[in-house]
């Protein structure tokens, strides 16, 4: 592997609240400073990354979108009890799409395309037909979905309201997300002041604001689904805030709004592989152009290993626990977003 994020999801696999589980299986663990080996029942995680082919055994079968290639750049699509967050894996190609004349994309681009930017392409497409000035709301704006959905909305002609939460650096993260094209940033406290409702009004005119989007859910959620216009959407894809949502009948009985979830692994699930691909050279054509960047994200660089019979890099007790460190702040509830980088 080359590259391998730290999604919110990862972390809840981790805790055991994800819904798809991954399958447990046999690692041998090895210290090769004592060449001791322990046996155990357990699984790699990470479910997304870019990766660079180094051997292909003799009768494998193409990629899911072609031949594959020594070098060639390859998302892992199905990757299984072996995740991402792994120096080398072996991978039938089957499971496996290949990025071609890409090199003006960097891998953390490409790294980032199966969940964030694709969750955001899929719901400003897939929820509500969204004409050229017509408003979303989303919460958890400076996330990595949030800032792609800025990005793509401002591509596509749709404008953004976007709300962070309360914090010390709150003016910094405003001026970053309107550098992305942000239209109107909000803090969550702002959301129940009688003013801020008004200044919404003045800001949208006419327009209507079709579209909310939620990462957060709690009390915060529900008052920003308060301002939705008539017969708009409210779609869900995330909890940060482990709380529930409990809706107000009058968003369902007088501005008749629409209450939805969204899972980007069921619409894989779902879809035509041509879906994917089609929507992935959109997206990498807009990060080669420069009309969409990355989120910005903390490296934890991982030393590489001599494969495939070497002897293996053997980490000092330092570098151990330096490396210890950085996964466990990347873990962290607070943590930035972070992203595992094999050297």
């Amino acid at each position: 592997m080359l590259v391998a994020p730290i999604n919110p999801s990862d972390k809840n696999q981790i805790e055991g609240v994800y819904p798809i589980k991954k399958a447990s299986t046999q690692l041998e663990i090895k210290n090769y400073i004592t060449q001791e080996a322990e046996k155990t029942e357990a699984y790699v995680g990470g479910n997304e990354g870019i990766g660079q082919v180094l051997a292909i055994g003799s009768s494998a079968p193409p990629a899911l979108n072609g031949p594959i290639s020594v070098g060639d750049y390859v998302m892992p699509m199905s990757t299984g009890s072996v995740g991402t967050w792994a120096n080398a894996v072996h991978a039938h190609p089957s499971s496996l799409v290949v990025f071609r004349n890409r090199s003006n994309v960097t891998v953390e681009q490409l790294g980032s395309l199966k969940v964030n930017a694709s969750t955001s392409y899929r719901m400003l497409r897939d929820i509500v037909q969204l004409n050229p000035g017509d408003y979303v709301i989303q919460n958890g704006a400076n996330s990595g979905v949030g800032q792609v959905l800025i990005q793509l909305a401002r591509n596509w002609g749709f404008k953004t309201i976007n709300v962070i939460r309360d914090r010390p650096d709150f003016e910094q993260v405003k001026k970053e997300l309107e550098s992305l094209g942000a239209d109107l940033v909000l803090s969550e406290s702002e959301l129940s002041n009688k003013e801020t409702v008004q200044k919404v009004k003045q800001h949208i005119g006419t327009s209507q604001i079709k579209l909310g989007v939620n990462c957060v859910c709690g009390k915060s959620a529900v008052q920003m689904a308060r301002y939705l216009s008539e017969n708009g959407y409210f779609v869900t894809y995330g909890a940060m805030a482990k709380q529930p949502m409990a809706i107000p009948a009058a968003l369902f009985i007088f501005k008749n709004i629409t209450f939805k979830g969204y899972w980007v692994s069921k619409w894989y699930k779902e879809t035509d592989p041509k879906s994917w691909f089609s929507m992935w050279d959109e997206l990498c054509d807009m990060f080669s152009s420069n009309k969409l960047v990355e989120q910005k994200m903390h490296p934890i660089h991982v030393p590489s290993f001599n494969l495939p019979s070497d002897s293996p890099m053997v980490l000092t007790s330092e570098e151990q626990a330096s490396f210890d460190h950085s996964v466990t702040e990347a873990l962290s509830s607070g943590a930035k977003k972070s992203y595992f980088k094999f050297i």
